[in-house]
């Protein structure tokens, strides 16, 4: 490691010895919980894995990209995806390394792909991979099928919800619609419009709201989707814990470990049906798991 991430991770190994227990908070415009302050979250998987050896850790097959395949409309991924087919495949084949840099590189990969959802322009997503893999990595990125239907499909929701009527966007996800005064404001200000009757192009500050309201779309449902499982875990609480909030996973202590795979089926199991309950959103994903 260089030295400068040891010494980071090495602060966060001795801040988590003064914490007795993790805490979360909200934050503005997401719809996320977030670690307070120092988390065992801060380190790379691979350290963090020796750290939490017993835990189980849970974690939603390609959740941001199973919900846009479904709410952007992109059934090539949607199918994809529905097929139980590996995205990490598709990276990997384009752009292969070694062993020892596969973790590495595969949270880079994710980093890339949480980018498109979030609205990050293509170019500068490209640039990243040629900093990384060399001059036309990012051509090479930008023409992998899965991120060139996934690019096109975003730049197609931004201009729907452009044009939303009164520029407002009442969000299905958010259970928004049942009153008239909760919205996203997705049109333009009267600044906003004087620039792009002068330019021709959507201002970049009504862009950034409209991906903003997109991402926080994706999360609202990422949220429908996991919050079930806090109200399982307490009904359980003599069996298992969870241990740490991931956005799209968890972490779980089993208290006797001779009931493990059983009350590992109990949690896929409810996970299960709460997605069934939201077949309105039909999203192509499932609960995985990894004992450590």
């Amino acid at each position: 490691l260089a030295e400068t991430n040891k010494k980071v991770f090495l602060e966060i190994i001795d801040s988590l010895k003064e914490i007795k227990k993790p805490m979360l908070h909200g934050g503005k415009n997401s719809w996320r919980l977030y670690d307070e302050g120092v988390s065992i979250t801060g380190l790379p998987r691979q350290y963090r894995k020796m750290l939490c050896k017993g835990w189980t850790e849970f974690d939603i097959k390609s959740s941001q990209l199973a919900i846009v395949s479904s709410r952007w409309n992109i059934p090539s991924i949607h199918k994809f995806l529905s097929d139980r087919n590996s995205v990490w495949d598709l990276f990997f084949n384009a752009f292969p390394v070694a062993d020892d840099e596969y973790d590495e590189t595969k949270r880079f990969f994710k980093q890339s792909l949480y980018s498109i959802v979030f609205g990050k322009l293509e170019v500068n997503i490209a640039k990243e991979y040629d900093n990384l893999f060399g001059t036309g990595a990012g051509a090479k990125f930008s023409k992998i099928w899965l991120v060139r239907d996934l690019f096109d499909a975003r730049e197609a929701e931004i201009t729907r919800l452009a044009n939303a009527p009164q520029g407002r966007h009442y969000s299905l996800a958010a259970g928004m619609s049942s009153s008239v005064n909760n919205y996203f404001k997705t049109g333009m200000s009267k600044s906003e419009l004087k620039k792009f009757e002068s330019t021709g192009t959507m201002p970049y500050t009504q862009r950034k709201r409209i991906t903003s309201v997109m991402a926080q779309e994706v999360q609202m449902i990422e949220m429908a989707i996991l919050s079930p499982v806090i109200d399982l875990a307490e009904k359980n609480s003599k069996n298992y814990v969870i241990t740490l909030w991931q956005h799209d996973g968890f972490s779980v202590k089993f208290l006797n470990a001779s009931k493990r795979d059983a009350y590992t089926q109990v949690i896929t199991n409810g996970f299960q049906a709460n997605l069934d309950s939201l077949k309105h959103f039909n999203i192509p994903t499932y609960l995985e798991y990894e004992h450590l």
